[in-house]
Parts: structure tokens; sequence; C-alpha cells
């Protein structure tokens, strides 16, 4: 197996397969073909973050304490801060040789630690490194770094000179080229005043730096382009490209510069597909506030191919989600999830979907089909009182092994499930069922570093959202994958592509429209939400006790309760800033509604107990209001939970008691079918939305403050 992990200009989330040298249909597949998959998982209704990077220095950083740098040193601030980020250390004895020169290989690790502080993964550099004066030097893996980006040269094709003083003209070079890779684009930049540049092989980029602020000149018409920089200098022109020039750039890929790529792809290979992973329209801002609309609008607008259904497509309902579909130029297919009136067919099979796709590539038949999450049934809304009709979640072995021998009868040549299982489950399909080819994808964002064979079954697993892209590359020889060559590379999709400008516009104006909905000011926060995953899956926070509270006071129920994976946007909002609507919607995306339902101690109990019984962060861990709980993590799940009081008292099993909670939960959603026992009060249909109690109390109070105060605690704490 030939295993290389790099970061290179690449975002795939889904499925590429090149297919080349195939024969025609009929032939007997004499040639051997290679099949590249390239595949991440799933977009969650999100364009990708295009915000912009916080400096990364503060206005009046620590002093670094350099004897030999003086207070009046017109660096000094920037000395300071690049020692700080650590992009450049003293040369010992606690001094810093402010007007030492700067030579060819450290100006090379300063401008990698630059991008690298700014979030830039640095690839691997070529191995072995061309330049043979740099391959035992102290700096050769930033200089192979920047060589791969395409932001140094060596003197020649196999020297770099190391050792020499950086030139002036070539540092300009150097930070300006970072700067296109930091920013995703271009730096386009007007003349300079300097007059000793023209015919310069570096004038189009001194300019630039010019214009950026990243370099000055040594007088107002003179740029001294064959000068040496000092240290002094050197720290000032990174902190200026750290602090100042790549912060305007947005901080990690978008789904305009990842479907530049794809099409790049697709451009030079026309056997390349391109297929989804399912979750693509929920949850997210956009998806709450859109229902998916924009997220199939840039889908549409993309090289897509094929795509299927993951359990998001269902965050809005069954009706949703077959309007979606019925939207798409693309086809859907999934092998599990069923039309629930008729399990024989597919889900949306009316707007489109089918249990597998045949793509014919130059004659070699690639079948394709999907799979949704073995958990489908308990973590979102496959049926919903009020719409149509539902779906119905099918286990994937039964499913595979009926849908497989159809792929097979109809012809194809290659088996692909394009997977919307976690990695544990992936491993039990090919383990149990013989014949497919590769599983790609996952849904609990594992990542392996190279492949795994289980049962002639390549199972590759790349992530979640826009973190990385897997290319796996098989060969096909007489219609049989060959499973035991592979080529794998696991991409750092940090540097990403340009960006498509017809999605670049969809997204912008999506935007916009959102901004529009969501820029309004409701409150004033004056402690952190911590709304992170690890902490509302795991235990008490102030702002998950604010959600479940605001819960019981609209209903006006004894109790409340809500499941921490409905607490989305995995960040903790600072306090002392003002409260969007965008802040609310980004932490409750799923349009959950508020229903009472009444329901014996008993019941509670049961419920808590299957709160905790993983007894590790679970989706389905238990938020209270009016009541405490006491859980033992240590003890035998289903015996966990140590006390339960409501009101300061102990909880009466037998007795009846008002409970809040959201429709998802009562509908057996996260496993609570217990919840079914009760007596509804205020169902669904007649429910406001969780997103409403929320905002309503903010608005109210318009000063928030969010606490905890006990009401959940483990016996070890």
């Amino acid at each position: 197996m030939r295993l290389k992990r790099i970061g290179i200009p690449a975002l795939v989330v889904g499925l590429v397969v090149g297919l080349n040298a195939l024969p025609a249909v009929g032939d007997e597949h004499d040639d051997v073909i290679d099949v590249t998959l390239l595949h991440d998982t799933h977009f969650h209704g999100s364009f990708g973050d295009a915000e912009p990077r916080a400096a990364a220095c503060v206005d009046d950083p620590e002093d670094a304490g350099f004897t030999d740098v003086s207070a009046g040193n017109i660096h000094l601030r920037n000395i300071n801060c690049a020692a700080s980020l650590e992009i450049l250390r003293g040369v010992g004895g606690g001094e810093f040789d402010p007007r030492g020169a700067v030579t060819r290989a450290q100006a090379a690790t300063l401008v990698a630690g630059a991008l690298s502080e700014s979030g830039v993964s640095l690839p691997d550099g070529p191995d072995p490194l061309p330049f043979t004066d740099a391959v035992n030097n102290v700096h050769a893996s930033s200089i192979g770094s920047l060589a791969e980006l395409g932001v140094i040269r060596g003197r020649t094709a196999t020297t770099f000179a190391p050792e020499a003083p950086v030139r002036r003209d070539q540092l300009a070079s150097m930070l300006v080229q970072a700067a296109e890779v930091g920013l995703h684009s271009d730096v386009d930049a007007a003349s300079s005043p300097f007059d000793d540049i023209d015919g310069n092989t570096h004038e189009a980029n001194i300019d630039a730096a010019y214009e950026l602020g990243l370099m000055v000149g040594r007088t107002g018409t003179t740029f001294a382009p064959a000068g040496v920089t000092s240290r002094e200098q050197a720290a000032s022109t990174v902190v200026q490209l750290v602090d100042r020039v790549l912060p305007t750039g947005p901080s990690t890929v978008n789904i305009a510069r990842y479907m530049g790529l794809i099409a790049d792809i697709k451009a030079d290979d026309d056997n390349a597909l391109f297929v989804g992973n399912g979750d693509d329209i929920a949850p997210s801002v956009l998806g709450s506030v859109f229902a998916g609309e924009h997220m199939i609008e840039a889908l549409n607008a993309s090289p897509m191919d094929i795509n299927t259904l993951g359990n998001h497509e269902f965050d809005f309902g069954p009706d949703v989600a077959r309007d979606r579909v019925a939207d798409s130029e693309f086809p859907w297919v999934s092998a599990n999830v069923r039309n629930v009136e008729n399990t024989g067919e597919p889900f949306a099979a009316d707007q489109g979907v089918d249990f597998y796709e045949i793509i014919d590539v130059d004659g070699v038949a690639v079948g394709i089909t999907g799979l949704g999450p073995q958990d489908m049934p308990a973590v979102t809304s496959l049926t919903r009182d009020g719409d149509e009709s539902g779906a119905e979640h099918i286990d994937m072995i039964d499913a595979m092994q009926e849908v497989l021998p159809m792929m097979e009868d109809a012809g194809a040549d290659v088996i692909v499930v394009a997977s919307h299982l976690c990695g544990t489950d992936a491993r039990v399909l090919a383990d149990a069922v013989d014949g497919i080819d590769a599983i790609v994808g996952d849904h609990c964002a594992e990542v392996l570093e190279e492949p795994e064979i289980i049962n002639d079954t390549i199972v590759s697993l790349a992530g979640d959202e826009f973190d990385w892209l897997a290319e796996l590359t098989f060969s096909v020889v007489d219609g049989q994958a060959q499973v035991d060559d592979l080529s794998f590379t696991l991409h750092d999709v940090t540097h990403v592509h340009e960006g498509d400008p017809e999605i670049q516009e969809i997204v912008d104006r999506w935007e916009a429209e959102l901004d529009e909905a969501l820029g309004e000011v409701i409150g004033f926060r004056e402690n952190d939400w911590d709304v992170t995953q690890a902490a509302v899956r795991s235990g008490e926070t102030g702002f998950a006790n604010y959600i479940v509270d605001s819960m019981r006071m609209q209903v006006d129920a004894d109790v409340g309760l809500t499941n921490g994976g409905g607490i989305r946007s995995d960040q903790v909002y600072p306090g002392g800033e003002d409260i969007t609507l965008r802040d609310v919607f980004a932490i409750l995306p799923f349009g959950n509604t508020v229903v009472k339902t009444e329901v014996t101690g008993a019941t509670i109990l049961d419920a808590l107990e299957h709160g905790v019984a993983a007894g590790t962060p679970q989706g389905r861990f238990p938020h209270v209001s009016g009541m405490a709980y006491v859980w033992d993590p240590d003890a035998e799940s289903g015996d966990r939970i140590v006390e339960v009081t409501v009101d300061g008292e102990p909880l009466d099993e037998g007795a009846i008691y008002s409970l809040a909670t959201n429709d998802f939960m009562l509908g057996g959603g996260d496993g609570y079918d217990m919840l079914a026992d009760g007596d509804v009060v205020i169902s669904p249909e007649g429910a406001q939305p969780m997103l409403d109690a929320v905002t309503d109390r903010i608005q109210e109070e318009e000063n928030v403050t969010v606490e905890t105060d006990g009401r959940i605690s483990r016996t070890d704490d």
C-alpha cells in the first residue's frame, strides 16, 4: 500500500471516481483500470466558514525581554509579537540580534510560521528535497513545504543557497505568494513609487508587498531590491503578514472553493464522478431558516453526480425531504431508507430516489448505492404528524443483501456504497456482506490514516464536513476490483482552491438574505455561553439550563427535559457581546417545538437512566429543569441514577408530573421511547418552537446571565 498524507489546494466532500482506459461495453475488460475515489462526508447545511480570522497579536504583547532590543526600537512591538507566536526566536543569551541578517532558510521558516499561525496547514515537501544543499538544514521542512506551495524557488533546480542572506526583492515575493496562499486569491496591486525596481523579476510582487503594507521602501522612492533584511525588519514584515493581511481572508474552506476544485478535477478527467454522502441540507443556521433550499441550489450548480440520504435530510420532516429531492437536478440513491407505506420501494421514489444507479464510464458499469445510519430512527424525524407520509429505516445488512444482487443483475462491475454509517457499522457491514468493493464516507467523524480492508472490501473514512479529503485509488482487472494494491492520500484541506464564481454568487446571495433575517440584536450576553459538543453532551452548562428553563416556563410545566444533541453550534459565545437571532438559530437549528405531557415519576426516572446509560458523551444526555439528579458513571448501565429531586423533594415514582420536552424526544427520538407512555397535553401540532421560547425570554430580560446551579452532578465530582 502506498500511503501519503499531505495538504494541498483541495476540498472534496463526497466521492469522485476516475476510470481511465476503459473498454467498450461488452468487451472482456482486459485492461487494468484505475479507479480513484475522492471522498469526505457531509455539508450539514453549511456553506463553510468565510468569517475573517482574528488578529494574532494583541496591541501590547508581552515583553520578550531581549536585552539588546531597546524600548525605543520602532520594531519592538512586532519583535515581541513574533516571539510570543514563536515565529521568530532570540539567538540565545537573552539577545535577539536585531541588526543581524536573515538567511534564505530562516526566511522560509518565518513565512511558514506565519502561514501555520494563520490556520494554513502546511504540506509535506517533496521527498527527496530537490535542493541538495538544504537536505540537512535545520529549516529543510519549511523549505520543502513552501516549495510545495509554490511560495519559494531554489537558486537552481538543485540548489537553494540556504545560508545566503535573503534579498529584499526575494522576501517581497515570498511574502506576497504566502499571502495568496492564505487568502486563497491572487493579490493585484498598482505600481509602487519605487524607481529602482523597473525590470526587476520581482517587480510585481514588490508592488503588491508595498500595497499590502508588508514592506516599505528604504526611502520614499527607492526599495533597494538587492539589500538584505535584518531580523528586526523581518519581525515587522512577518507580523504584518500574520496580524494584518491574513486575517482579512477566510479562516477555512467554503463550498465555492470546494466545488471549484471538483470542477477542475472533472475538467481534467472525463471519467470522474462526484458522489455525495448525505447530511447536506442541515443542521445549520442557513438550514433552519431556509429548510435546505440554499444547499440544493448550490449543489445543482455544482459538479455533483449523485447523492444519498443521511439523517439530517429529515430534520424538517419527510415532506421537506421530498421537496428537496424534487428540487434536485442530480439523482439520489438509498438502499435502506424506504417508503413507510411500501418498504419495497425507496423513500421519495416519486421524486426520483432509487435504490441504486449504475453509471457507464467508458464501458465500466459503476454501481452506486447509499446507506443511512443505523441509529437513523432515533436521531431524526422519519415521520412527522401532519406530513403526507413518512420514511422507514431498514437494517443495513438486510438492505444490502437485497439491493446488491439487483445491482449485479443490472450489470454493475464495481459496487460502491456512499456511506452515512458510523465507521464501526461500516466495518460490520463489510464483514457481513460479500461483494461490496468500497464503502466510503462516515456518519461519526472518524478519520482513518489509511483504509482498512475487510472481507475484500475497502473501508475509507475521512472525518466530518470540510476537514479532510481522502484520495483512494485501486485497480479493476477483468471487471474485478483489486483491493490489495492501493494508493491512498489523506489531504488536509485547510489550503483550498480559489473557488467557483457562480457558486460564490449563490453563497453571497443566501448569506445576505440570512444577515437580513438574523442580524437583529435581541439582547446582551453578560457571560459566556458554552455550547461546545463536549460540554452539552456530558454535563450541566449554563445555557443548556437557560434553554430547558425557557421551555418549562413557556408551557408552565412541573419539570423540563431536553437532549444535549439538540443543542448545536459547538462553540463558546463570549460574554460582553450583543445577542443576535443568528446566535440562537445556530444553537437551536432543528426547528423543534416545545410539547407538554403528563408522565409518572417512574417514567422520568426511566428517561434519566436512558440519558446517562452510555456513560460517555452522547446526544441523548438529559438536561433538566425543575428537578435535579445525581448519577454515577461507574455504576451499571440502567442503574446509574443515584438521586432525583423535584422542587427540592424526592421524586415520587407513583406521582404524575407535567413535563416540558421537545417534539423529537416525545416521538421517541434519541431512544426516549418511554415518553410515549404519558398523556399529551400540548401536542406537536399545537406546540410553539423551542427557538421562540428562548428568544422571547432573551428579549424580555434584555441582559442575559446564564449559570449552573448543581442540578446535574456526578458522584465523582
